[in-house]
């Protein structure tokens, strides 16, 4: 566990902000999601020295922020799931940018969940490509199933998009091949 003098951060990510809170404390701060805001966030954080940092993941909200602070610090990316059980555990039932920073530094402190090991740019890559399989895949079966229920004259211009979607997704995983042909890690 840890000692008093430790000290754990949660941020909690949206699109436009951070918000911060340290497991020390009842304050929080804001910053922006942005380089600047993040460069910000940083400094701020290099005077408090924290043990880990805590990110919950939001949909890739989260990826500018843990690529640029763990070039200086431990940083965890955790299941929001996780982290909701943790506060309703705690009998916290109110869900506010700050009450989620506070509840994530707690997590932090108590759990410790294990830093993400640094990922090669070839890992980051590949990540960002599967995520795109898998959007290739939803919009297909979306239009697959609009076209099932379409009027006949807007099959030939759904088919087409079914079409190109899949051209899309097998250029794309071609694409995913080579890359792990060129770097097997």
């Amino acid at each position: 566990m840890s000692t008093p003098t430790e000290i754990f951060a949660g941020i909690d990510v949206s699109k436009d902000h951070l918000d911060l809170a340290l497991s020390q404390g009842t304050k929080s701060w804001q910053f922006a999601n942005s380089p600047e805001g993040i460069d910000a966030l940083a400094e701020f954080l290099e005077e408090h020295e924290p043990e880990l940092i805590v990110l919950e993941a939001t949909g890739g909200y989260e990826q500018l922020a843990f690529h640029q602070l763990r070039q200086l610090f431990p940083v965890a990316i955790v299941n929001p799931r996780r982290v909701r059980s943790f506060a309703r555990a705690k009998g916290l039932l109110a869900k506010t940018d700050r009450i989620d920073a506070r509840n994530l530094a707690h997590f932090a402190k108590v759990i410790q969940p294990h830093p993400q090991p640094p990922s090669s740019k070839a890992q980051q890559q590949l990540a960002g490509m599967v995520a795109r399989r898998r959007q290739l895949h939803r919009m297909i079966t979306a239009e697959r199933n609009r076209l099932r229920n379409a009027h006949p004259a807007l099959h030939p211009q759904l088919q087409a998009h079914i079409d190109w979607l899949r051209r899309a997704l097998k250029d794309l995983d071609a694409e995913i091949k080579s890359l792990i042909a060129r770097d097997p890690d």
